[in-house]
């Protein structure tokens, strides 16, 4: 089983987004491996809800679990579980070798790992308005979608190894 984490910084916006995304997007598709998906935020707030945009354009996307959702704080074993961690910004790749150096080998900025939105930053939303929210929602969905053509290409590619 393959465990991708996503992170940005308080788990509130990006992060959930490219979870809530990437589990539909998988539930939708008979991958040949499983992939398990998750996320938090570097300096997240454990306990704070998801933001009402975001909440709003996923109901859109017929993803309606995330008024439950609380965020989560990066830590160790949040680290430790993953086998890929996918951040949503240069700041959050440097904060994460400071802070977890080990981890530094598996996280990658998921605009570059997926060769995405030109492997730009993908920007904190966060009060810019729903225009904002729904642009950086696309980069995610853009993202996502070249994410899952690596991944089957890279197990292919193992499987073809063996």
């Amino acid at each position: 089983m393959l465990r991708i984490l996503f992170v940005c910084t308080g788990n509130t916006c990006r992060s959930p987004m490219a979870e809530a995304l990437l589990r539909k997007i998988i539930s939708e598709m008979n991958l040949p491996f499983e992939v398990e998906v998750f996320s938090a935020g570097i300096s997240a707030f454990p306990g704070e809800k998801v933001a009402d945009e975001v909440i709003k354009l996923l109901r859109l996307e017929d993803i309606d679990h995330l008024e439950e959702r609380r965020s989560i704080k990066l830590d160790h074993a949040l680290i430790d579980e993953a086998d890929l961690i996918l951040v949503m910004t240069g700041h959050h790749l440097e904060q994460i070798d400071t802070l977890y150096p080990r981890a530094a080998v598996k996280t990658f900025k998921l605009a570059e790992y997926a060769e995405c939105v030109g492997g730009n930053d993908l920007d904190d939303p966060i009060g810019q308005g729903e225009e904002k929210y729904r642009r950086v929602l696309e980069d995610i969905r853009a993202c996502l979608k070249n994410l899952i053509f690596k991944l089957k290409e890279d197990y292919n590619n193992e499987d073809s190894n063996r």
